[in-house]
């Protein structure tokens, strides 16, 4: 994720924290990365739109693992800060 870090992503100031967690069992490799957002609403928010959208290409896409339904891996959360 060193595109946050040297802010090629969009709205890099928007971002509170990253996580990646690993779900991989035996051969079956698995991981989730969550993108924590200082504002509620990223599912309707442009900036919301931007930051999915650039993950999308600059990842998923680039490494051919781009799922069927793109909407089961996108979920936007609302959290207390």
């Amino acid at each position: 994720m060193c595109d946050i870090v040297t802010q090629r992503m969009p709205y890099t100031e928007e971002i509170a924290g990253v996580r990646v967690c690993d779900k991989s069992r035996g051969d079956f490799q698995q991981f989730r990365i969550e993108i924590w957002l200082k504002f509620s609403g990223a599912d309707r928010d442009p900036k919301g739109e931007a930051i999915k959208s650039f993950f999308i290409e600059q990842y998923l896409r680039k490494n051919n693992i781009l799922p069927d339904n793109i909407a089961e891996i996108f979920k936007a959360e609302n959290h207390k800060h």
